[in-house]
């Protein structure tokens, strides 16, 4: 049978009318992005690959996660005090960032950080591996936090990442119909 025939097979692929084999993946051995047939490759959109409990081994865990097929990470801030640290740790590793101020993070917070976020992503805004404000959001979950404190910066980083045109990653617990609200207010 003729390539693109229903059945004809190319690279161990079965070609049908519904279904040609992706153009990159079949030029290029093993795929792209490292996709190989026995393996799946992940990305992994969440990771705080610069959390303190990392400090003793950061390398050896993103080995392993490389290891186990995970060939991109998207690293999110949590204050602002971590903003510059995460984004060399991602060019270290080849990876992507945010940059935000989490929920959990926001009784520390002040409206300065706010400004220091803003210049921040208009700084990196050339940068290739900034990739969202983040993380951001509302935590309902733990007991003690300031509700309206979150939600006033949660509101103010969604109008950071608005004018400066990029997605945010979000922290939603046991809050999301308060999260959703905001986001169709904006």
């Amino acid at each position: 049978m003729a390539p693109g025939k229903r059945g004809a097979k190319r690279d161990g692929q079965v070609i049908t009318d519904r279904r040609r084999a992706h153009p990159v993946r079949a030029a290029c051995p093993g795929g792209a992005l490292g996709h190989h047939r026995s393996m799946p490759t992940w990305i992994d959109t969440h990771c705080h690959l610069d959390a303190p409990e990392f400090a003793a081994d950061r390398e050896a865990v993103r080995a392993r996660a490389a290891r186990a097929g995970v060939a991109h990470c998207v690293l999110p801030a949590v204050a602002a005090d971590h903003f510059e640290g995460i984004r060399r740790l991602a060019h270290a590793t080849g990876d992507s960032y945010a940059l935000g101020i989490h929920p959990l993070f926001t009784p520390s917070a002040t409206e300065a950080d706010l400004a220091r976020l803003d210049q921040a992503l208009g700084a990196h805004r050339d940068d290739p591996r900034l990739v969202a404000v983040g993380e951001i959001g509302l935590d309902h979950f733990v007991p003690g936090l300031d509700r309206g404190r979150q939600l006033f910066f949660y509101r103010e980083q969604l109008r950071l990442a608005r004018r400066h045109g990029l997605p945010v990653i979000l922290h939603v617990r046991r809050s999301a119909d308060d999260l959703l609200r905001e986001l169709r207010r904006q």
